[in-house]
């Protein structure tokens, strides 16, 4: 998603560029006229609102995810910490889902529309279908929205809301809990603070990989096993956990 978001904002930012490029491009004779032709096609389409608008909603709401899923691929990472950023992604989508902040994304589209002369949306048509094609002798008349701002907003809305519903559905998990727990439990250990409740609720799991008196003995060793090697070792992150445990003496 990274070179995704670099590609959105760098077009964005010089879209007035590359609407002359693409118009000079368009005109010139020395181009291929298949070429030419497909230049054309893009030209229009780059020509319009909706294209510029659809830009910045892009980046409006793929950035603070672009910001969680590079958060989610540093080494340091622990789980906790990817969901801690998970659910402050969801409170920043909650934030975004108001008219006031798609007001001010349309606003600026508008702002662009005039500098660059960008081409009106298209009006929506009236439909009507068929009889057949209805469950009641009487239809209501199909919905048709007021404006073209009206008609991007709930677009917009249902955008943010499948995003914050996949994140929820990622959050609710079944063994997201437990492997947080899991965490929690070798975190608490390497300090010394081994929570057997925490414990149990790892064995209830995990029981058949793990012979449950044992593994408590071990983690009750662990604050030992770190202060032998190493007179003072501090402890953050799981990484620094594993790192200190592969460099004990076998």
């Amino acid at each position: 998603m990274g070179c995704t978001m670099k590609a959105i904002d760098a077009l964005t930012k010089s879209y007035s560029a590359t609407l002359k490029t693409f118009s000079s491009l368009a005109c010139d004779k020395l181009v291929h006229d298949e070429s030419r032709s497909k230049i054309d096609g893009v030209l229009r389409a780059l020509s319009s609102l909706e294209s510029y608008l659809g830009l910045l909603i892009c980046s409006s709401i793929f950035g603070p995810c672009e910001e969680l899923a590079v958060s989610l691929q540093s080494k340091t990472t622990t789980l906790s910490a990817a969901i801690a950023g998970a659910n402050i992604l969801r409170q920043t989508l909650s934030f975004m889902r108001t008219e006031e902040k798609f007001s001010a994304i349309y606003a600026q589209a508008q702002r662009a529309k005039e500098e660059m002369d960008l081409d009106e949306p298209a009006p929506e048509r009236r439909r009507k279908l068929p009889l057949h094609y209805e469950h009641t002798d009487n239809p209501e008349a199909a919905h048709v929205f007021v404006t073209h701002q009206d008609k991007v907003q709930k677009v917009y809305f249902e955008a943010l809301e499948l995003l914050y519903s996949a994140i929820e559905a990622r959050l609710k998990h079944p063994r997201l809990e437990t492997l947080l727990m899991a965490e929690k439990l070798l975190m608490s250990s390497v300090r010394g603070e081994m929570d057997e409740a925490e414990l149990d609720v790892v064995l209830a799991v995990y029981g058949q990989d793990f012979y449950g008196t044992r593994l408590k003995a071990q983690l009750l060793m662990l604050p030992q096993l770190i202060g032998k090697h190493e007179e003072q070792v501090w402890i953050n992150t799981m990484t620094q956990l594993t790192t200190e445990l592969q460099r004990l003496p076998r």
